[in-house]
């Protein structure tokens, strides 16, 4: 076993580096309460414990007794992830190249996540690469 503590991630993808990340779901039925938790990205590392127990079991991301619990890479918002996908074998322009591309079927939409190296994991800005309604 790698790592554990995620919901539903569709799917996994690597990095030029063999970093490995995900885009895992979020609870929609807890959509408006407080312990809802957005779809993310994940950074996923050796032995890392992504605090997923069961709907409204998941730790808080600002629990101090467990310093092993990951806290999500980069929270997406509202989503159904589908597909991860680096773009490094792409032809398009430079910083696209290294975008991890996530798939929200919900909201027709495929995501460039830009990862900057930060300590020993990575800042992830995302943008809105492709939007239809809806994109099928």
């Amino acid at each position: 076993m790698l790592c554990s503590g995620l919901r539903n991630p569709y799917g996994l993808t690597f990095n030029r580096d063999g970093e490995m990340f995900t885009y895992d779901a979020d609870a929609e039925f807890d959509m408006g309460s407080s312990w809802y938790r957005p779809t993310r990205v994940h950074h996923l590392l050796r032995g890392g414990d992504y605090g997923w127990r069961r709907v409204t079991g998941r730790w808080p991301p600002y629990v101090p007794d467990h310093p092993l619990s990951a806290p999500p890479t980069q929270n997406v918002g509202k989503g159904s992830p589908t597909s991860v996908k680096f773009g490094d074998r792409s032809n398009f322009p430079a910083p696209y190249r290294d975008a991890l591309y996530v798939l929200d079927w919900a909201y027709g939409r495929v995501l460039a996540v830009h990862p900057a190296p930060h300590g020993a994991s990575y800042r992830l800005v995302p943008e809105t690469f492709l939007k239809g309604r809806p994109l099928n």
